[in-house]
């Protein structure tokens, strides 16, 4: 399917971002236009994932935490914001 732009301008930040229903959620906010940042504790399928959606042209952050884990999210959240500099939509 097409960019459709409907989220042009907004940031999401997925969690269980890296396979599955998760990584179908990242496509499908990117193709909705939006920026996103995906969390997950699969390191090695993130960062795939990551370098794929990049050489495709989109605006994607992957960041490794487990978020049963406060402080790793915590640092998840202030790296969006630190790398997208704008607040979470």
């Amino acid at each position: 399917m097409g960019k459709r732009n409907r989220l042009e301008g907004q940031t999401a930040l997925i969690t269980g971002g890296a396979n599955g229903a998760g990584a179908a959620s990242v496509v499908a906010f990117l193709e909705e236009g939006a920026k996103v940042a995906f969390v997950d504790r699969n390191g090695n399928a993130g960062r795939a994932l990551e370098t794929r959606l990049r050489n495709e042209g989109h605006q994607v952050l992957f960041i490794e935490a487990d978020v049963a884990i406060d402080e790793q999210v915590n640092r998840a959240v202030q790296a969006t914001y630190d790398k997208k500099r704008v607040a979470l939509d």
